[in-house]
């Protein structure tokens, strides 16, 4: 993690590969912070990992002010907003108001990894 001195955490941070902070957010996923020391943010980007728990496991729903952005880097994840349910496989992009019931779970056996920009 590279912060830099204060002027420069105001105007950039670098997270190096695998150097986020972990991040306690909620229990069925494992987070990872992109841009911890940056001051005054106007969203907070994550990557997130989603461990499998079985295809026909039930999504766990959560919701928060804002919107959110998630990109699949790897894995499959089957997502669910507002009772809408959608399959993103790596490459996908989902956008969404957070503020309505959301969550996903991977799907397969290897877990899926995002990365999630939540405003």
């Amino acid at each position: 993690l590279l912060t830099g001195s204060v002027p420069r955490m105001n105007t950039f941070t670098v997270t190096r590969k695998g150097k986020g902070p972990s991040v306690a957010r909620r229990q069925q996923y494992q987070y990872q912070a992109l841009a911890a020391n940056f001051a005054n943010k106007k969203g907070e980007p994550f990557i997130v990992t989603v461990p499998v728990r079985g295809d026909a496991a039930e999504v766990s729903l959560n919701q928060h002010p804002g919107q959110e952005l998630d990109y699949v880097l790897s894995g499959t994840l089957k997502v669910v907003v507002c009772g809408n349910e959608v399959v993103l496989n790596e490459g996908d992009c989902i956008f969404y108001d957070s503020s309505y019931p959301h969550g996903m779970i991977a799907l397969g056996t290897v877990p899926a990894q995002f990365i999630a920009i939540i405003m």
